[in-house]
């Protein structure tokens, strides 16, 4: 099972995430839901439910609806990832 970090990490729409909310939410934006976010990160679908429950509170949104017009408000989709960023540093 993936262990994650609780260090705030990223900024996005002025709100800071753990690693674990940015990826989650990465995924919520490409269209990913609950079963298979737990199976990409290798975690319960629990942690998942719970992960996004403290990204709603995070945002001060009140439901799944409106934290997926949070997500496109803020452009989540059309973020690079960490993980982009440092290939883009390690090409020639």
């Amino acid at each position: 099972m993936a262990k994650f970090s609780k260090a705030l990490t990223e900024q996005i729409g002025g709100v800071w995430f753990t690693t674990a909310h940015v990826r989650i939410l990465r995924l919520l934006a490409s269209g990913v839901r609950g079963q298979d976010i737990a199976q990409q990160l290798g975690v319960s679908q629990h942690a998942v439910a719970y992960h996004i429950l403290k990204i709603l509170n995070r945002v001060g949104c009140q439901n799944r609806s409106q934290l997926d017009q949070w997500i496109a408000e803020n452009g989540v989709a059309s973020m690079p990832s960490r993980e982009d960023a440092a290939d883009r540093e390690n090409r020639p």
